[in-house]
């Protein structure tokens, strides 16, 4: 399949995913180069409101995220009137893989609290959920365009840790595309027997 933009025609090769503004996808331009083209979709978030236009709304995440020193993905073209963009394909092992493993290991917590402190320092919080994550050797790349004002309730501490440390369920999430075993209500994930490893992560520096 392939699609046009903005630099030329891509060939779709793997969807990565769906999120909650879009569908993201593997692909190829003319000149061999793997990049990501991201679809926005229309699709209902229960937990979630967006306003304006998505891209747009990416831009400017991008340049607030670029500004506060988050390490991300270069942006190739972003195309409000086709609804998608494309930025830089990030080679390596994505954060649902290796919370899925039980591969989180200690560079990775505090690379994580590292980025969390940046963007706190700018009045943002970054979606932790473990899939918006690469690690390219031994650099951890956030590779969302989404970021939000602070609020504690949405902080890696206080939120996203809760994702990292559930193995079991991301191991359910990779196999049977569930959040069943991750969250007890759409949005809050699930604390049970996880307590003791997030305490211990959120002393990490």
């Amino acid at each position: 399949m392939c699609v046009t933009t903005p630099i030329g025609p891509l060939e779709l090769l793997e969807l990565l995913g769906r999120g909650k503004s879009g569908y993201s996808w593997k692909a190829r331009t003319a000149l061999g180069e793997l990049v990501v083209y991201k679809a926005m979709h229309d699709e209902p978030c229960s937990f979630y409101r967006f306003s304006g236009n998505k891209v747009e709304h990416e831009r400017g995440a991008w340049l607030v995220l670029s500004r506060a020193g988050i390490p991300l993905p270069d942006p190739l073209c972003f195309d409000p009137e086709g609804n998608s963009l494309v930025k830089e394909y990030i080679a390596g092992d994505t954060g649902c893989l290796l919370a899925a493993d039980d591969r989180v290991d200690l560079e990775l917590v505090r690379a994580l609290r590292r980025m969390s402190l940046m963007a706190k320092a700018e009045g943002l919080n970054l979606d932790w959920f473990p899939p918006n994550f690469v690690r390219r050797g031994t650099e951890l790349v956030y590779i969302d365009y989404e970021a939000n004002p602070w609020d504690a309730r949405w902080s890696l501490e206080h939120w996203g840790f809760w994702y990292w440390a559930n193995a079991p369920g991301m191991r359910n999430l990779r196999e049977q595309h569930s959040m069943s075993e991750l969250e007890d209500e759409p949005g809050h994930p699930r604390h049970q027997g996880l307590e003791s490893r997030v305490r211990a992560w959120c002393t990490e520096s």
